[in-house]
């Protein structure tokens, strides 16, 4: 069972049937029965799948979360034990996200810098594409890299959901289902897309039945590309905001802000680590502590 599970962690990595087969040197339907027999044995789905896509099932992200680490672990003992010992000193580039870096990245380079006093980031903080990060050691990112001369790890997946102030909830009530979202009392920000464009429609999923509900989005008062600031403008105005618990963990944790329809989320956005300098001692090291201490 635990090779099967080795299996799937390189198979969600990749997403791809054929490409983890090329890289464990087997087949396709190799990979594909032993996925099947690790869901029998567990007696649990990880997968939904068809010929073009893969979605993680809820136990499906569990499991991945879970055991993530401990190949790229025992690669690494594997690696101390082979190679001398060198001193966790220097420095590196890394380049981040303003938004899914927010409440979730940046305090636990606080505490990586602690943890390490000998060695010193140059962080850019920014809109990060897998493909301008040639220019960095290590780079987060909401996309998976273009090149294949990059290593990346898929550090955990973030549901972009609906909040609003207590003020709101007096004014205008708390919607308890789509149908009073929808019903012309409440207002809701709007979103630009992945292009920084307007689509007409967002879609709302229920995380349970998965069910998919379809809600205007061209015409919003007010749309925005930042979650990081639409917590801030949540907070003062008389509209239902989106955004994600890490990036507004504090005005959750102060009651300024609370979570509308917690079943439902539009979007689920995947947060990747690339590491393009995969020859450097400290951004192994680095590397390993976000992986390792990062909130799923």
């Amino acid at each position: 069972m635990y090779d099967d599970i080795l299996i799937f962690i390189k198979l969600v990595d990749n997403m791809s049937f054929g490409k983890t087969a090329i890289d464990l040197k087997t087949t396709q339907s190799t990979i594909s029965r032993r996925i099947k027999a690790l869901e029998d044995e567990l007696e649990l789905k990880l997968l939904f799948r068809d010929t073009r896509n893969l979605k993680l099932t809820e136990e499906g992200q569990q499991l991945y979360f879970s055991f993530r680490e401990q190949e790229k672990f025992l690669i690494k003992q594997i690696n101390n034990i082979k190679m001398p010992k060198q001193p966790n000193q220097g420095s590196f580039s890394l380049s981040l996200p303003f938004s899914l870096s927010h409440g979730a990245i940046t305090p636990l380079i606080a505490k990586f810098l602690a943890a390490y006093p000998e060695i010193n980031i140059e962080a850019h903080y920014g809109v990060v594409k897998a493909n301008i990060i040639a220019d960095v050691d290590v780079a987060i990112s909401l996309v998976k890299p273009k090149t294949e001369d990059s290593e990346y790890y898929l550090l955990a997946t973030r549901k972009v959901q609906a909040y609003c102030s207590p003020t709101y909830i007096k004014q205008h009530g708390l919607p308890t289902s789509i149908e009073e979202l929808l019903n012309g009392e409440h207002r809701y920000m709007g979103v630009t897309n992945a292009n920084d464009g307007i689509d007409e429609f967002i879609y709302l999923t229920n995380a349970i039945t998965k069910e998919t509900v379809q809600i205007k989005n061209r015409g919003c008062q007010f749309i925005s590309n930042s979650p990081l600031h639409a917590a801030e403008f949540g907070v003062h105005s008389d509209m239902i905001v989106w955004g994600w618990d890490s990036v507004f963990s504090e005005y959750l944790q102060s009651k300024r802000l609370i979570k509308v329809l917690p079943e439902y989320y539009f979007k689920e956005l995947p947060l990747y680590l690339i590491k393009r300098n995969k020859n450097s001692m400290i951004v192994d090291t680095f590397t390993q502590f976000i992986c390792s201490n990062i909130q799923m």
